[in-house]
């Protein structure tokens, strides 16, 4: 958009003002009908050009989304513009009336990245612990099959490993999170069942992406549970 500034004279005195419009034409049009409209008489004398940069105002970007909107509508609900533009116009609206920069692909690619990282977490957790059982697995190996050595080697190595307490802890640990995540998920599924006239609707993607992304977390984290409950099972078979 281009800002202009316009030099004007009412009753003899001179003026300025400026104005954000497409063309330096659309611009004096605009001025001389909102002076109509105030029942005031003026002369523009010059237009001159500030800056072609000029964000518009709300009533022209809502003036330019109604127009787009009809456009829209004129092609037909099942058309591929109507298609694509679901949700659009909504959020639109919630930009101009709130200063929001709000976007189905912005919240998409906000959840996708949050989903990746949580996937990414949660793997680099796993990866890291398979290490340490293989490492641990492979040593205990090495010392049993020295018979002469095997009572000292096992101590050595339960000495390094997590003791039982410490087990138990992180066994409530994790027992806590998958706790959170199915409560989170509860909320999510409540979410999905109330917006779920509205398929389309921010609320109802939010919760459903919500409800994956805690079901996906509580899927790993029963997974390394189950290794922990193993590690126990060892631990007490050793000790009995």
């Amino acid at each position: 958009m281009n800002e202009y500034k316009i030099t004007y004279s009412v009753n003899g005195k001179t003026y300025t003002t400026n104005r954000v419009e497409h063309t330096e034409a659309t611009a004096k049009r605009a001025f001389l009908k909102g002076c109509k409209e105030m029942d005031t008489t003026a002369e523009v004398l010059s237009l001159e050009l500030i800056r072609s940069d000029a964000c518009a105002t709300k009533q022209q970007e809502r003036d330019a989304l109604e127009a787009i909107r009809k456009m829209i509508a004129e092609l037909g609900p099942q058309s591929y513009l109507a298609t694509a533009f679901e949700g659009c116009f909504e959020d639109a609206e919630c930009n101009i009336e709130n200063d929001f920069g709000d976007s189905w692909k912005r919240r998409c690619e906000s959840a996708e990245r949050k989903l990746d990282e949580a996937k990414a977490e949660a793997q680099a957790k796993i990866a890291t612990l398979e290490a340490e059982l293989r490492k641990a697995q492979q040593g205990i190996d090495e010392l049993v099959q020295k018979d002469d050595e095997r009572k000292d080697a096992i101590k050595r190595m339960q000495a390094k490993a997590l003791s039982s307490d410490d087990l138990f802890d992180i066994r409530l640990i994790l027992e806590a999170r998958i706790k959170e995540d199915e409560d989170e998920a509860k909320r999510a599924s409540a979410g999905i069942v109330k917006y779920a006239d509205d398929p389309n609707g921010e609320e109802f993607l939010e919760a459903r992406n919500a409800y994956h992304i805690a079901q996906h977390d509580a899927e790993v984290i029963r997974e390394l549970l189950g290794r922990v409950m193993s590690a126990q099972s060892t631990d007490q078979s050793q000790a009995a």
